[in-house]
């Protein structure tokens, strides 16, 4: 009887070793798999066009196209041949007066645009002061001509030539800072005055302007410039494309930024 209960007993335990030994296989095959996962996901972040990831069970593949330099040292570039018709062109051909360049750009009827708004916008100013002092230039306007407004931009350029501080400066009597063109071709109070009422647009269309709502005071002359700088003149292959800012201290509704 006690032997019966000995071998009962050796056979349950050995029958419970070989089921902890079968289990202890099957992990150590589950982690043995899992780790040839683990080295192939690895392999795989890491792989670059130099090396490349292989496994025992893996079969090789082909390596991916790398970029190939190019010998320079023999190369011998080729400037593009220019063909376009470029320079001066239509009525600007063999022109070199310079008033008359100017009058290609400022013709009359641009001109009479900015006659026609200054003296609008002149009245409309003067129509809503319920008082002007008896001192006020206000007083003393007389609408602009158009032969006025060309010596109005001429002096405008000689200023680019000539400059002083203020607008006053280039009236002033005085010997040492005179510049006496200014006073025999125009009084200095007539030329604030113009400069004062000068306009380029009226303000009853700004509801049916349909360009940028920042430029509508000066698009017309605007518009008109840009299309006159595209029919008369057009740019060669030498190109020089530069941009500047000027300090400027108080308030813009536009932002200047360099690229």
């Amino acid at each position: 009887m006690e032997d019966e209960i000995e071998q009962s007993l050796l056979g349950e335990h050995t029958a419970s070793d070989q089921s902890s030994c079968s289990d202890d296989d099957d992990s150590s095959g589950t982690n043995d798999l899992i780790v040839v996962e683990v080295t192939d996901s690895e392999c795989s972040d890491s792989e670059s066009d130099d090396v490349q990831c292989a496994t025992a069970s893996s079969s090789p593949t082909a390596s991916s196209a790398t970029f190939m330099w190019e010998d320079m040292t023999k190369y011998v570039g080729q400037r593009e041949h220019f063909v376009d018709n470029w320079g001066p062109q239509n009525e600007a051909q063999n022109e070199t007066h310079c008033a008359k360049v100017f009058k290609m750009f400022f013709v009359d009827q641009l001109v009479e645009l900015i006659v026609r708004e200054t003296n609008t916008y002149a009245a409309q100013k003067i129509q809503a002061r319920s008082f002007i002092l008896l001192r006020s230039r206000m007083r003393d306007w007389k609408p602009v001509t158009k032969d006025e407004m060309y010596v109005v931009l001429a002096l405008f350029m000689l200023m680019g030539i000539i400059q002083k501080p203020t607008l006053r400066s280039y009236y002033t009597k005085k010997f040492i800072l005179a510049t006496l063109i200014f006073g025999s071709i125009t009084s200095m109070n007539r030329f604030e005055s113009i400069c004062n009422f000068m306009n380029f647009n009226n303000n009853d269309h700004v509801g049916t302007y349909q360009g940028p709502i920042i430029l509508f005071k000066i698009y017309p002359v605007l518009s008109h410039l840009n299309t006159k700088f595209h029919s008369v003149y057009l740019p060669g292959q030498n190109i020089a494309i530069d941009e500047s800012l000027m300090l400027w201290r108080g308030r813009l509704f536009s932002d200047s930024i360099f690229p």
